[in-house]
């Protein structure tokens, strides 16, 4: 079978229907010549496809499961999710064998909090710069600090979102 003629028009449609990023088109690439590889090689039969069964993609999550850490594999299956999502509005298969493909629950990690000695230096650090920059920088920590808001929202910031009458 030819998979990975499939795979290339399905990327190329993505670059350009779609305007995906280049690098999810080249992560999407690896992921599904990866698929197409064990493909040909784990399952000797003739498939195409709309051969293709849930069981078949189970069986290539189960194959990577081991290798690849759950964000990993959460990317793989997304993209074979999208490769199938496409395939079936193209009508090149009648039923989508990925919609009952669930990725792997990604746990997320706690941020790390600073210690009061880092946070104290951090200040001082800030402090030491020239009078304006000095200013500045102290004021965007203790709104960071004191508000617990995100480093990239504080530096959105705009001087119309300032309630001075608040």
């Amino acid at each position: 079978m030819q998979w990975h003629a499939t795979i290339q028009e399905f990327l190329t449609s993505l670059q350009t229907e779609r305007n995906t990023s280049a690098n999810t088109i080249m992560a999407y690439r690896n992921d599904l010549s990866q698929f197409a590889d064990y493909l040909n090689t784990a399952l000797p039969e003739e498939l195409t496809w709309t051969s293709l069964n849930q069981g078949h993609l189970s069986d290539f999550v189960a194959s990577i499961a081991s290798k690849y850490a759950t964000s990993t594999i959460a990317r793989k299956i997304a993209a074979i999710k999208t490769l199938f999502h496409w395939l079936h509005h193209k009508g090149l298969v009648s039923d989508d064998p990925s919609m009952r493909l669930k990725p792997p629950r990604i746990e997320k990690k706690a941020p790390r909090i600073m210690s009061e000695d880092e946070v104290f230096r951090l200040f001082e650090a800030a402090s030491r710069a020239p009078a304006p920059r000095s200013l500045r920088d102290r004021a965007l920590l203790e709104l960071i600090y004191s508000t617990g808001m995100r480093v990239s929202e504080a530096i959105a910031l705009r001087l119309s979102d300032v309630d001075f009458e608040a």
